[in-house]
């Protein structure tokens, strides 16, 4: 059990850091973020530095999209990873390996 729960936090980590730094590089890209953007009428708006000033710009809704579940895949890999690392290293203790 232990030794599954160990690759199975190394996998997550790794993913995690991959989709950390392809968010990074999207969201410098696409100049700015879903979470923080809005939503008028049809008019989808991420929110971050566009051309260097930070300002709402308008999107496709697909572009929209994307930049949302990019973000909330974040949120979700990352306290997953912290939560497998915490529990691996805790049974790996108590097993005395």
């Amino acid at each position: 059990m232990s030794r599954l729960l160990s690759q199975a936090a190394t996998i997550v980590t790794a993913v995690a850091l991959l989709d950390f730094v392809s968010c990074l590089i999207a969201d410098y890209y696409l100049g700015g973020d879903a979470v923080n953007g809005k939503i008028v009428g049809d008019r989808y708006y991420l929110w971050g530095p566009y051309h260097g000033i930070k300002t709402f710009h308008e999107v496709s809704h697909a572009v929209f999209t994307f930049s949302r579940w990019q973000t909330y895949s974040l949120f979700i890999l990352w306290p997953l990873m912290f939560v497998l690392i915490i529990a691996s290293k805790w049974i790996s203790r108590r097993s005395g390996f």
